[in-house]
């Protein structure tokens, strides 16, 4: 089996419902957009205590064919405009 590689990235989200949905609905369309994502997830972080998840409220995970293909999603259009959503409600930098 081929190998793949992961990028996993670590949020802190300010409660906001439907800005929170849209990262997520973002996130969802970034394989169809970003050549080399295989596959991609977003969503709550789920601890034991609230002092182990140390304020990141969301996590995401993504699936790259091969290494190289990172610098070209981290420069993607798709994933810009999504830093800038993340950014808006973040209240703090993300942990990747």
């Amino acid at each position: 089996k081929k190998m793949t590689f992961h990028h996993l990235v670590f949020f802190a989200l300010k409660e906001d419902e439907k800005a929170i949905q849209d990262i997520a609905e973002g996130f969802k369309k970034i394989p169809s957009v970003c050549k080399g994502v295989n596959y991609i997830e977003f969503g709550q972080n789920v601890v034991l205590g609230a002092d182990r998840s140390q304020g990141y409220t969301h996590g995401l995970v993504i699936h790259f064919e091969k290494k190289e293909d990172l610098p070209e999603y981290n420069v993607h259009p798709a994933h810009q405009e999504l830093v800038k959503k993340v950014k808006a409600i973040a209240t703090k930098p993300p942990m990747a």
